[in-house]
């Protein structure tokens, strides 16, 4: 198939389009794991262990966590803010409570920490979130892509990293994984708090008498 210019992964449209091209000879499902695997591969040379201790230090020292996304990046959101407070960090996740928005963050405050996830573009929300932290003295993650606009000021500590090239398949694994590898790290440096936390979280979902289906 013919090269897809980048002007062409504007689209949501032409994306779609450009994908179908490059699926006809091997298959749709082959097609999407050869552009994730491209795109896990690229990760390894672009972020470093170094990347994933900044964020997982932040964290560490926190009081609370505030994680936002919108769009696709607003399911990652919810999964971070999940894992965290199932390892004993306080997090919320802003865009399940956008109807309350202004009330949660009116009590940010030092010793917080606000995790912003932006994909191909930042909402003109990142940027107002960005400032209440900056005034409130909170300190700022950004997980984003490298197609998203520059947010200022500036994050505490930002990954940029890509989820595919122009016409392929815009991995939402790429940051989920990174995302786990955070999670994951901050276990290893918290002296067992969050060990301590998923074992306790464990044993009261067993107890708790809640339904199953709720869980």
């Amino acid at each position: 198939p013919a090269p897809i210019h980048k002007s062409t992964a504007s689209s949501p449209a032409a994306r779609m389009a450009a994908r179908l091209v490059r699926a006809e000879d091997g298959g749709v499902l082959s097609s999407v794991l050869d552009s994730e695997i491209t795109a896990l591969q690229q990760v390894r040379n672009a972020v470093a262990d170094a990347d994933i201790r900044g964020f997982s230090e932040v964290l560490r020292d926190c009081r609370r966590v505030f994680v936002f996304g919108r769009g696709h990046s607003a399911a990652l959101a919810s999964l971070i803010a999940l894992r965290l407070n199932r390892s004993g960090y306080p997090s919320v996740d802003l865009a399940s409570q956008m109807h309350l928005i202004a009330e949660v963050l009116a009590t940010l405050e030092t010793g917080d920490v606000v995790w912003l996830l932006a994909f191909r573009k930042a909402s003109p929300l990142i940027h107002q979130i960005r400032k209440i932290a900056a005034e409130r003295g909170a300190r700022v993650l950004a997980l984003t892509d490298l197609l998203s606009i520059r947010i200022d000021p500036a994050p505490d500590r930002q990954i940029s990293v890509s989820r595919g090239d122009a016409g392929e398949s815009q991995s939402l694994v790429v940051p989920m994984t990174i995302a786990n590898a955070i999670i994951l790290d901050l276990a290893a440096i918290d002296d067992g708090r969050s060990l301590r936390a998923l074992g306790a979280f464990k044993a009261f979902r067993a107890d708790c008498g809640l339904s199953p289906v709720i869980l």
